[in-house]
């Protein structure tokens, strides 16, 4: 994983091809620019894995309280100036490598989800809900169909956000059974697994426009949250009152009152 992370950059994308070399999932797509693609193909070509590119680039389009992680993306063509990441698609078969890129570019979610080894019910769930404008982050939608606001620390895709992450796809609810079984399987290929654990085993709270928030080491008890600190995408208010406090109180599973005040999004606990 280490090798793999000089390589790929990231530990989202370090860990997708891990998981295709070892056989847990059959493609991977990540993103690329222009002065990546060379050494990741180099890479693929040295450990028998096949690489295939999009036709297009991607021009991420990230929200200010987000950090530098983006949900939402419009396309432009290969040799347009604007920069852009090429979409990859690596697989252990060419032939599957071929058909992820093909999918993508005709807009076919269904079956480009179920190639990525995706569950065939988040598939339908992102097939369903997804938007190329409004709804291109699921979160809050897989967070209305989940039961409660407590769940496995596997399923922890919210850190995405601080490139911690088990999921490359949101999940159908947060109780979905298959997808915790993949979650598992890649926890199985981390490298370091406390630095993992510390960002996964977290409560977040999650806003609309004011950033998201992992509280680190939480303790509910009741409607009484404590936590140790604070890991933010953006330093605000409510980040400083979040980090002057150490307590909030849960309301459900979309409020908190934290900071002398209720902040509206969701609330999710990954124990």
């Amino acid at each position: 994983m280490e090798q793999l992370k000089r390589i790929f950059a990231t530990n989202t994308r370090a860990l997708e091809i891990r998981s295709v070399m070892e056989g847990n999932k059959p493609v991977a797509r990540i993103d690329a620019y222009d002065e990546e693609v060379g050494a990741i193909r180099k890479f693929c070509d040295c450990n028998k894995l096949h690489m295939s590119m999009s036709s297009f680039k991607l021009v991420k389009v990230v929200e200010k309280d987000k950090g530098s992680y983006a949900n939402k993306a419009f396309r432009v063509m290969a040799d347009s100036n604007t920069r852009g990441a090429y979409q990859l698609y690596i697989s252990r078969d060419s032939r599957k490598a071929d058909r992820a890129r093909h999918y993508e570019e005709i807009n076919d979610h269904q079956r480009l989800g179920l190639i990525l080894g995706y569950p065939e019910c988040c598939v339908k769930f992102f097939k369903d809900n997804f938007g190329e404008a409004e709804n291109a982050d699921l979160t809050m939608k897989s967070l209305e169909r989940s039961e409660g606001h407590k769940f496995d620390y596997a399923m922890n895709f919210v850190a995405r956000f601080f490139d911690y992450t088990l999921l490359s796809h949101f999940p159908c609810s947060l109780n979905c059974e298959k997808s915790l079984i993949i979650a598992r399987k890649n926890l199985e290929l981390v490298a370091d697994k406390d630095e993992y654990l510390r960002h996964l085993r977290t409560a977040v709270l999650y806003t609309l426009d004011e950033g998201i928030f992992l509280l680190m080491n939480p303790r509910v008890d009741g409607n009484a949250l404590r936590y140790s600190g604070v890991i933010a995408t953006v330093r605000n208010d409510l980040y400083h009152a979040l980090s002057s406090s150490g307590d909030a109180e849960v309301i459900d599973k979309n409020n908190l009152k934290a900071g002398g005040r209720e902040v509206y999004g969701g609330f999710m606990v990954f124990a």
